[in-house]
């Protein structure tokens, strides 16, 4: 509330910064979120990507929801309730976008930096594929369970014969739709045997996502993992 540590915080960032926003209703009316340009009102100048819920759609007490939003170019915007008049009440933060900045906002204590290594191996046959291990080996197909707004760093090595990449998708039978920038090398470039690489990204979204190979038919024959974010 005013007055009290962290009330309404202004939140600076570079142009091009990428801001994830986890909003928790902890109030007991209804609300709605978003970040706007405009320096007044609830629905103009509202950037999409930055919505969570709406004002005939409400976020109920103790409900949450996360969104992003990307600074184009320097100026001021402003986070707000979009519930007609909460703004006005006080539900409103600037965010100002520059260049060479240190967000003044601590990141939550939620968020870490993990990592983990995840190889491709194969059967002798090579009619089974997977990650580290194969089916009934410790540490077959480890299933990688992260918060929303942790930034991970998959390291990725070919321990095979074949040709690999890595990614991590929602659908597994979608191996082009790659989340986040999560990919290492691509069917069309992959890890030789013996190589490895290395992505580093942002899980930007609640729910069950794969890691898997995105070469062709490799996830279907078994290289795919769970991935979870809470």
């Amino acid at each position: 509330m005013p007055g009290e540590e962290d009330h309404n915080p202004e939140i600076r960032v570079n142009v091009g910064d990428k801001v994830i926003f986890d909003v928790i209703n902890n109030g007991k009316s209804f609300h709605a979120f978003a970040v706007t340009s405009n320096d007044e009102g609830f629905n103009e100048g509202v950037v999409e990507e930055s919505k969570i819920a709406s004002s005939s759609n409400p976020l109920k007490p103790g409900e949450s929801g996360n969104s992003f939003f990307v600074s184009a170019e320097e100026g001021t915007y402003y986070y707000i309730c979009t519930v007609p008049g909460h703004r006005e009440q006080g539900m409103e933060g600037r965010i100002i976008s520059t260049n060479d900045v240190t967000n003044t906002v601590k990141p939550s204590t939620d968020s870490m930096h993990r990592k983990y290594t995840l190889s491709f191996v194969e059967s002798s046959d090579f009619r089974t594929l997977a990650f580290n291990a194969l089916p009934g080996e410790e540490d077959h197909n480890p299933e990688i369970r992260v918060n929303i707004g942790d930034t991970i760093t998959i390291k990725s090595i070919n321990q095979g014969k074949s040709f690999h990449a890595f990614g991590v998708v929602k659908n597994p039978e979608n191996f082009n739709d790659v989340l986040w920038g999560s990919e290492i090398q691509s069917a069309s470039n992959p890890l030789k045997p013996g190589d490895s690489g290395e992505s580093t990204f942002i899980a930007e979204a609640s729910g069950s996502y794969y890691y898997i190979c995105t070469v062709p038919g490799h996830a279907l024959q078994g290289m795919k993992g769970i991935f979870i974010v809470d």
